[in-house]
C-alpha cells in the first residue's frame, strides 16, 4: 500500500512539474506588472486578480469579473541607457462576460521604444467551478521588434 502511495505521489509531482514548464520565450513582458495595482502589490497580484488585467496574471480570475471592462495602462519607464530614446509600457485588455460562470479578456502589452520592443498578445478564459475554486486558461503570442 505504501509504494502505490509513493508511486502515485512521484507521478501526481511529476505531472504537475510538466504542466509549469514555460515555452523557451526571450520576453519577459509580464516581470513589471501590467497595471498600477499589481506593481503596488509586488506583483503578488496574481492572488487577487478580479478585474480585467487577469488576462495577464492569473485568468482564472477573469470568472471573477463583473461586466464588461476596457483598461488602458500607459508608463514612462525610468532608463538611461539609450540616448535619445525613451521606454514606455502600454497595456490594454478587454474582458466580456459569457453567462455568469465564465468570462472572456483579451490584451496586449508593449514595453520598449522606438528602437526596439517587447509585446505580447494574449487571449484568456475564466470559469467558475464554485465560489472558492476557478480555472482559467491562457494563450500568449510573444514577439519581439527591433529596427534595423
Amino acid at each position: 500500500m505504501r509504494a502505490h502511495l509513493k508511486q502515485t505521489i512521484a507521478i501526481a509531482v511529476g505531472l504537475i512539474c510538466l504542466a509549469t514548464i514555460e515555452a523557451g520565450a526571450i520576453v519577459n513582458i509580464q516581470s513589471l506588472g501590467a497595471s498600477a495595482r499589481s506593481s503596488a502589490l509586488g506583483n503578488a497580484y496574481v492572488a487577487v486578480a478580479d478585474n480585467g488585467d487577469a488576462v495577464f496574471a492569473n485568468p482564472a480570475g477573469l470568472a471573477n469579473v463583473n461586466g464588461r471592462q476596457l483598461a488602458y495602462t500607459n508608463v514612462s519607464l525610468l532608463f538611461s541607457g539609450i540616448d535619445g530614446d525613451n521606454l514606455g509600457q502600454h497595456v490594454a485588455s478587454f474582458t466580456q462576460p459569457l453567462g455568469e460562470k465564465m468570462a472572456l479578456g483579451v490584451g496586449y502589452e508593449r514595453i520598449g521604444s522606438d528602437l526596439m520592443s517587447e509585446n505580447g498578445a494574449f487571449v484568456s478564459l475564466g470559469y467558475s467551478i464554485t465560489s472558492a475554486l476557478q480555472l482559467g486558461v491562457t494563450s500568449k503570442y510573444l514577439f519581439w521588434s527591433v529596427e534595423d
